[in-house]
């Protein structure tokens, strides 16, 4: 081959590799530009509704308060908001004194329906979703000295027994649950067991626990949640056992909503030989409704994936599924947790 020839194919070969080096500078030219990365996110200040130091909704929401601040850019925090109970965090949190918190599922379902102890004063509480639910179930018991002459709570008005019953403060999620408990076995009220010649009265577990002990009263009722630290001394202390509810009350107690018929598991307090029938309900976290996706998200993740630290600080929180932390919810789920959970493959 003659070098004209030669050349005339190495110039060939240049205009082709140049004609190919322009159209992929057009087609790059034409693709969208690179969105840039987003600035690193700000420290959030967050709030999470406790009760008083000590109890288990303290203990609780400091363990979970720890891991959620964690989850968030450096700076953040997720301070307690210490006060109330059961019944005044859903207040709380939909008033934006705090923005999450845990409650129970009757509770919950009460503020967002405006019924029960919130059709009177504080009526729809709306600003509320779920973030996660059943993470540890919470008992309906009734407890008595094992002298006092009673088999099950409806003997009480079969034998119109003067009982000398304390509960938790009025006002108190327990304590309304007792007053709807005999309200929807029995048909009575407080009045009932003191025209019987009874008495009820109401205090903090502080000064429920010596009452028992030393007898100057004989029963005490309310929601606990298992290995209930102040019940448990009291058992061990004193000689007592745990009424049973009919399955006719059960039934009574499950269609009012909230509840679920369960038992009171064998040995799970010292003076209970055999299962206990009685309701249950499950506690579950909730936000602000109007926290942004990005943070329920972001809170629902940090909970679900430190069970175990959380654990560690709330053993009772060990039957929590995590898989099922979607279900039987009274109230919506937030969008943000809904993510999530649709990315875990749970929804």
């Amino acid at each position: 081959m003659s070098s004209t020839a030669k050349n005339k194919k190495i110039l060939a070969a240049i205009v082709v590799v140049i004609v190919i080096i322009a159209g992929i500078g057009v087609y790059w030219a034409t693709l969208p530009a690179p969105t840039p990365p987003k600035p690193t996110a700000k420290p959030v200040k967050l709030g999470f509704a406790v009760g008083p130091a000590g109890q288990a909704s303290y203990i609780r929401g400091a363990a979970m308060a720890d891991v959620v601040a964690k989850a968030f850019p450096a700076g953040s925090t997720v301070d307690l908001v210490v006060g109330g109970g059961y019944l005044t965090f859903p207040a709380a949190v939909n008033k934006g004194d705090a923005d999450m918190s845990v409650t129970t599922a009757v509770s919950l379902m009460w503020a967002a329906a405006g019924t029960g102890p919130f059709k009177e004063k504080l009526g729809k509480q709306t600003n509320l979703r779920t973030i996660a639910t059943e993470l540890e179930p919470s008992y309906v018991f009734f407890v008595v000295r094992k002298e006092v002459p009673l088999d099950t709570i409806e003997d009480l008005k079969a034998k119109k027994y003067p009982l000398k019953l304390m509960t938790l403060q009025v006002g108190s999620e327990g304590e309304y649950i007792v007053g709807e408990l005999l309200q929807v076995l029995m048909g009575i009220t407080y009045s009932d067991i003191k025209s019987w010649g009874g008495s009820v009265d109401h205090g903090s577990w502080e000064t429920i626990a010596p009452a028992i002990k030393d007898g100057a009263k004989e029963a005490m009722a309310g929601v606990i949640p298992l290995k209930h630290a102040t019940l448990t001394e009291v058992c061990i202390s004193t000689s007592m056992k745990f009424l049973p509810m009919s399955k006719a009350g059960i039934e009574k107690m499950v269609g009012l909503g909230g509840y679920a018929e369960t038992v009171l598991p064998a040995k799970s307090f010292q003076g209970i030989d055999k299962d206990v029938p009685t309701v249950v309900e499950s506690l579950i976290m909730f936000v602000r409704a109007d926290l942004s996706d990005d943070v329920a998200y972001t809170i629902t993740k940090a909970i679900i994936e430190n069970k175990a630290t959380i654990v560690t600080a709330v053993p009772s929180m060990q039957v929590w599924k995590l898989e099922s932390s979607m279900k039987n919810s009274p109230i919506q789920l937030h969008s943000g947790a809904i993510k999530y959970y649709k990315e875990r493959g749970w929804m």
